[in-house]
């Protein structure tokens, strides 16, 4: 049976308890502790994400190995990109073999939970990659801060992505104290109020109802309407889930790092970038943008390439390609704009205007893409598009 995201939090407030008992002088047990519990939850909310993490697991133990006993490092950095490879392999294999494998049909009972599943073992291959690269340049090739980093269940479901740098034990909290305990419970609060109260207030509601029109009518304006509120829909759930694993890390000691900066006020891609989804974003530039840079010197086509390939790391698919390419092309564009007009000096009035219009394109650019991504095929994203022309 998989476990409700209502009861993993009760769970998670008894294990702390537990987690803080065990003796301070040796804290690879807490460590261990935290590993076991994080097994656990996570073969109960999804028996598919449990199996490739073993899987992982695995991988990462005989990557830490090998740099242990003298390979080379610049060998295991280009070994850690093949750690990517079986997010576009896991599209060929049948859903149906993996439903009768580990009982996906069960899942699907917790939208919540599911929604994620497949983006979860995105999630992965992301920490799997930052665990092994951290553990290289800190030369500290032991396994229970790698799998603790690698296993943790409170930013299991949709991050922040962090490698293992937190979850070394000079890293994490000796003792909780009341201050980070009652940060700990708001935030963890704050997010569960945001996805099980306020998104599906929003989810649920009518757009044409509350503006009065008839039914079939205004399909147009419904149609633009429908992908700006998908959008806050997802950034309200996506959000939620961060401020829970934030404080669910304080809990355990564990400076889970920020991963939003009120990104609905952004003004430009570039800024949307610098305020969304900031882990993920630090990743591309660390490892994807500048390593591009360094070897091209073009810096549009370098993010170009870079957030396409990150369209495909969300899921191996045609409209989450187009995703990527679509926010690849508006940063190159603000690029070039700004290297342009930049350095032009602008009165107040003008910055306002230039401001309220970069925002309006913004935030319509974001939510188109994010709509085409989710949808089901290249069929129904370009059906959507056509009702947005009033086709």
């Amino acid at each position: 049976m998989v476990i409700s995201l209502e009861a993993l939090l009760v769970l998670c407030l008894l294990s702390v308890p537990i987690y803080w008992l065990l003796p301070d002088r040796t804290l690879d047990l807490r460590a261990c502790f935290l590993i076991c519990l994080s097994a656990l939850v996570i073969y109960s909310l999804s028996p598919l994400i449990f199996v490739w993490l073993l899987g992982y697991c695995a991988i990462v133990a005989i990557l830490l190995w090998g740099a242990k006993y003298g390979l080379k490092a610049q060998l295991l950095k280009v070994l850690t990109w093949f750690l990517f490879l079986p997010i576009a392999l896991i599209e060929l294999v049948p859903k149906g073999f993996l439903t009768n494998l580990v009982g996906w049909e069960n899942e699907l009972q917790y939208p919540r939970v599911s929604q994620f599943a497949l983006l979860g073992l995105s999630y992965c291959a992301i920490r799997a990659f930052l665990v092994v690269r951290e553990g290289i340049a800190r030369k500290d090739f032991r396994i229970v801060p790698a799998y603790t980093a690698l296993l943790f269940f409170g930013t299991y479901v949709a991050g922040p992505i962090a490698g293992s740098n937190q979850y070394v034990a000079d890293a994490r909290a000796k003792s909780l104290t009341a201050y980070d305990a009652a940060i700990a419970l708001c935030r963890i609060g704050w997010g569960a109020a945001l996805f099980l109260v306020v998104k599906p207030l929003i989810s649920g509601a009518d757009i044409a109802q509350l503006l009065g029109w008839e039914k079939g009518s205004h399909a147009t304006a419904l149609a633009w309407l429908f992908i700006y509120h998908s959008f806050l829909n997802l950034y309200v759930d996506f959000y939620g889930y961060c401020e829970v694993a934030i404080g669910v890390g304080l809990l355990f000691g564990i400076r889970v790092p920020e991963n939003f900066r009120a990104p609905l006020i952004s003004r430009s891609m570039q800024e949307f970038w610098q305020r969304w989804h900031l882990t993920l974003g630090a990743f591309v530039s660390t490892y994807l943008f500048k390593p591009l840079v360094r070897s091209w010197g073009q810096t549009t086509l370098a993010i170009f390439i870079a957030f396409t390939l990150i369209g495909l790391w969300h899921q191996f698919t045609w409209t989450y390609l187009l995703w990527g390419m679509g926010h690849g092309g508006g940063l190159a564009l603000n690029m070039i704009l700004n290297k342009r007009y930049g350095d032009r000096v602008l009165g107040p009035l003008q910055k306002f205007r230039l401001g309220l219009i970069g925002w309006v394109l913004t935030m319509t650019w974001v939510s188109l893409l994010s709509a085409i991504a989710n949808s089901e095929n290249l069929a129904k994203a370009g059906e959507l598009c056509a009702s947005l022309l009033g086709l």
